[in-house]
Order: C-alpha cells, then structure tokens, then sequence
C-alpha cells in the first residue's frame, strides 16, 4: 500500500515511488529555469540569485549532513532558490515540499522551475505577514503545517524567522519539531541578539541595523515589524528547547562579524525526542 504525506484535505504523494513513469523521470526536467522576474526578486534578498542558492545549498551540505534520499521541507521557499539547486542533490528517493505564504512565489515556481512534479511540490499557506501576505486569512500564532507527524528528514527555514513575530516563531519551531522524522534535522537562520550582538550593535559594527526593542528582540522598523527581526538567544533558545530541538553550536554570520559566507546566523537542531542527536561543527 502506498504510503502519503497529507496537506491536510489533500493527500500529496511523496512515495519512493508514486509511479514507475514519475521514478524514472529525472529531477529536472529543463536544463535551466529563467531568472525570475525583478518586480518578485525585491522580496528575496540581494546577490545573484541561483549563486546565492547553489552556496547555500553546499553550506545546508555541511552543516546539516544533506543525504540523497531526505525528505525535505522548507518553510519560506520563495522563488524556488534553494529548490532548484537542492534538486541536483537529491536522487530519486528523495523528496521536496516548498511552503510559503506569498502566492506569487509559489504560482512562479510552478510554473518555472522545471521539476518534476512527481517529487517536488510548493505549497500556498496563508498566513498573514506584514512584509509577504498583509491580507493573509491565518494568524501565525494559529499557523499549522500542512503535513503529518514525522514527515520529513530535514526542515529548512532560511530567511524565515528574520520576519516573523515571535507568536509565530514560538508557533513554528515547535511545529517543525512535529513534522520532523526522529533525529531529523532543522537548519534555520536568525539575528541573534546575544550580549555581543548588542554591544557591535550600539557600537555601530554590524551589516543589519535594529531601531526598535520589545520584549523577545529587536525590530528593523516597528511600522513594519516584520521586515526584520532579531531574538534574544535566551527566549530563541528556550523555544528551542521548548519543542524538543537540539541546537548545535550557533554559527555566528557576517552581520555581526561572523563566518562571511552566510549574512545571517545559522542554527542547526536535531529532533531529540527520539534517536542520536549528534551534529556536523563545522564553522
């Protein structure tokens, strides 16, 4: 009998093998998808836009031991940036769902990228944002993903709690926890707000600059609160903790000093409400 991740009413198939036609197919199904449009690239953040992917996707490699056959998630996937890159990495056992709450990054996706359907996937959920979905019908604090327990090897969240209130970050990382296989991986990338962060902060010395405090973190600009957000790494990391997730050691990003290969921090975490909880260090 097949086996299937459910999107809620809708079952999404995400076997070995849906069908022999759809296992034989390769990931790609186009030798390149186009660059997407200027008017939807404003949202995603600076750099070349498939380079900045491929990085990314090698760094995903490092840290969070990327396997051929993982089922993957991820949460915020824009206009398919890590996706596309993601799917040269992934054989035919492996799986990728793409969730995000901007309607036209997924409509772009799936009519762009190329990938072949049969393992590959995005998905509108709408939840209101104010930066990506202003008239969204879900409250995030409310938010659920679409899909069953134990679900996926590995959930990415890159670029995602950098905009989202912390009721919704408090409401997403014990969900990724639950969507997660045991000893499934989250790699996931924040402004962390640690007395060090504070003090380059007030100095002057970091890439990204907060105006306004409240009682988790840090705003970019409080009309607009999310368009940026830093958490104090003592509430961010009791919410981790929280949901059962194992953080390895913070990789400190080039915002405030860190490794210049990624802007933000990075945060690696295993489900430890089941099997070993061992992560890469690499720095």
């Amino acid at each position: 009998m097949s086996r299937r991740f459910r999107l809620r009413d809708t079952k999404i198939p995400m076997n070995i093998v849906e069908s022999i036609s759809g296992f034989l197919r390769p990931n790609r199904l186009i030798e390149r998808p186009p660059d997407p449009p200027s008017d939807l690239l404003s949202g995603v953040g600076l750099g070349d836009f498939w380079t900045t992917g491929r990085d990314q996707v090698a760094l995903i490699g490092e840290l969070a031991a990327l396997a051929p056959s993982d089922r993957v998630l991820e949460i915020g996937c824009g206009l398919g940036r890590i996706a596309w890159p993601l799917s040269g990495r992934l054989d035919r056992r492996g799986r990728y769902a793409g969730l995000d709450t901007a309607w036209p990054y997924v409509d772009w996706c799936n009519r762009n990228l190329g990938l072949n359907p049969s393992r590959f996937w995005f998905h509108h959920l709408d939840v209101a944002n104010t930066t990506y979905n202003a008239t969204g019908s879900i409250q995030g604090e409310a938010a659920s993903l679409p899909y069953e327990d134990r679900s996926f090897d590995l959930v990415l969240a890159i670029s995602l709690f950098t905009h989202l209130g912390a009721g919704t970050t408090a409401r997403y990382l014990p969900e990724a926890a639950r969507v997660l296989r045991p000893n499934g991986r989250l790699f996931a990338s924040f402004f962390v707000i640690d007395p060090e962060a504070e003090e380059r902060l007030a100095a002057g010395a970091t890439g990204y600059v907060f105006t306004t405090r409240f009682e988790e973190g840090l705003l970019a600009d409080a009309a607009n609160p999310d368009i940026g957000v830093g958490y104090f790494d003592r509430w961010l990391l009791g919410r981790f903790d929280d949901a059962g997730l194992r953080v390895s050691p913070i990789h400190r990003g080039a915002w405030c000093g860190g490794n210049p290969r990624f802007f933000q921090d990075i945060i690696v975490a295993r489900n430890t409400r089941h099997g070993d909880t061992s992560l890469s260090t690499v720095e």
